[in-house]
């Protein structure tokens, strides 16, 4: 997953960090470069990635928590990440990302989710993210979701156009803390 600068900024020493590459080594200079590299990610590739990075950080880094975080596109596959590992990963942290509402595969996550959404976000609609949440809840999920009022998607991107400080600061601080609680202190 993609970190933002502060992500490195609130680990306490000893914490790991690891920005796991979907793109199969391949980067994007512009946002066109990108949008074509998120619709050519092999799924299957990037899920067996997401693994083996989480038996990295597992197994030779010896990390006695793991856990999951994404903005964007990032942000769906910080879901995937849960549910392909439901019983393996300890925390996962969606920023407006891609969802699954199917009750089914929701029902597997054994691990807390955070969630951040933009109320005028265009791409993850308002709707489905309380579709989502509304799920969540009834498959007995331990999830928090957040709704930003007037924010558009990529509310945390201090580059874009939808940038919204009080938004960013705001989700930022409630991931720090759900992270201390979920991964430990």
């Amino acid at each position: 997953m993609f970190l933002a600068p502060e992500f490195e900024q609130a680990l306490k020493a000893g914490d790991l960090s690891l920005a796991v590459d979907l793109y199969g080594g391949s980067l994007a200079d512009a946002p066109e470069r990108a949008r074509e590299l998120m619709q050519a990610v092999d799924e299957d590739a990037a899920l067996a990635n997401l693994e083996q990075a989480f038996a990295f950080l597992a197994d030779n880094q010896e990390a006695g928590e793991v856990g999951s975080i994404g903005w964007c596109f990032c942000g769906g596959w910080a879901l995937r990440a849960g549910l392909d590992m439901p019983d393996e990963l300890d925390a996962a942290v969606i920023y407006y990302g891609h969802l699954t509402t199917d009750p089914d595969r929701l029902a597997t996550l054994g691990m807390p989710i955070l969630g951040h959404f933009g109320e005028a976000d265009q791409g993850i609609p308002i709707d489905d993210v309380r579709r989502f949440e509304r799920v969540l809840d009834e498959v007995g999920a331990d999830a928090t979701v957040y709704v930003y009022a007037g924010a558009g998607h990529a509310f945390a991107n201090p580059s874009g156009r939808n940038y919204q400080a009080a938004a960013a600061e705001a989700s930022w601080q409630r991931t720090v803390e759900f992270l201390k609680r979920a991964l430990g202190e």
